[in-house]
């Protein structure tokens, strides 16, 4: 069982040294506690991206999850902001909140990223979701190709 503090490393290339990327602290009942930075599920050269939250004593995820994206790929990590975007009067940041009871269930304005995002192909979602965990109204399907252009909403 894991226990403690526990880092996420990486490494570009075999040529390359380690870096960590990531971690946080496992308690006593094997359960990921306090804040932590994950890598997304597919975190390779062009896509290095982590989400950055708290964890609950349950193990369970709340309140404001950021997501961080490494722009330049160098290894200097910023959170997403898309402020070339404002949509309704609200200038999008990558991530959103997760309710306080520890229900894992995201509630209100969230960017979410395109599981394909990439370095040369950036689309994002933008939207809501209500008090139950699901995607209410209408959700933005936002475009770039490198870091070089704006956003630009799909049709």
């Amino acid at each position: 069982m894991k226990v403690g503090r526990w880092d996420i490393m990486y490494q570009e290339s075999s040529f390359d040294p380690f870096k960590q990327i990531g971690g946080g602290l496992y308690n006593n009942a094997g359960l990921k506690q306090g804040k932590w930075i994950e890598p997304d599920e597919v975190f390779y050269k062009d896509k290095k991206v982590t989400y950055n939250g708290q964890y609950n004593m349950k193990g369970k995820k709340v309140g404001s999850w950021d997501i961080m994206y490494d722009r330049m790929l160098n290894g200097e990590y910023i959170q997403m902001y898309i402020l070339e975007i404002i949509i309704c009067d609200f200038v999008q940041s990558g991530g959103g909140s997760y309710d306080q009871v520890g229900n894992q269930k995201k509630i209100g304005r969230w960017m979410e990223l395109y599981e394909n995002f990439q370095y040369n192909a950036q689309v994002i979602y933008i939207g809501e979701y209500n008090q139950n965990g699901m995607k209410v109204g209408k959700w933005n399907i936002m475009f770039r190709e490198y870091d070089e252009k704006e956003y630009e909403q799909m049709q």
